[in-house]
């Protein structure tokens, strides 16, 4: 399943933390936006990972977002890195 995970820290630590876990589990595609695809394991390990680093209150807020196949294959981007994306076969008109 695909994921989105976007994330808001105020801390730079913390951001950096956050980011190194979702670096294991996907790919960057904006400065705090990554796209996962993740089974049901990979979801619970992501969420115990971040669990781990204790966010706080408003200090820090991770969001997932799941794309249902159709949605996954109807994303797409415009401009950037072609790198930057787990699947380079969609595209925006």
């Amino acid at each position: 399943m695909r994921y989105v995970v976007a994330y808001d820290c105020s801390n730079d630590r913390t951001r950096g933390k956050v980011a190194r876990v979702l670096e294991h589990y996907g790919v960057r595609v904006q400065g705090s936006v990554f796209e996962c695809d993740l089974d049901d394991r990979a979801m619970q390990a992501v969420r115990v990972d971040l669990a781990r680093l204790r966010l706080v209150g408003k200090e820090a807020e991770v969001r997932f977002y799941r794309l249902c196949g159709l949605c996954a294959n109807a994303s797409g981007k415009i401009g950037g890195d072609d790198a930057s994306s787990l699947d380079h076969t969609f595209f925006i008109i």
